[in-house]
């Protein structure tokens, strides 16, 4: 299952960043994560009758980039 389903902003924000959910990954190694791995790259061409990630791949890292490079802030979750 995908453990960030159904979470607001500030919970999904929380739960990337926590390396007890995301496989041990820090930071930096979420960024690589999220611009490399094929799974993630799958979203953005899922074929089928899928629709992929509306936001373009490179347009996404580099939002990524600028979060990571702002110290990974995250929003107040949502009450």
């Amino acid at each position: 299952s995908m453990g960030w389903q159904g979470l607001d902003d500030g919970a999904l924000c929380t739960t990337l960043k926590d390396e007890t959910k995301n496989g041990g990954k820090n930071i930096a190694a979420l960024v690589e994560h999220m611009e490399k791995d094929a799974l993630v790259l799958w979203g953005w061409t899922p074929g089928g009758k899928r629709e992929p990630v509306s936001t373009p791949h490179p347009e996404f890292v580099t939002q990524l980039k600028a979060w990571a490079d702002a110290g990974a802030p995250c929003p107040a979750a949502s009450k």
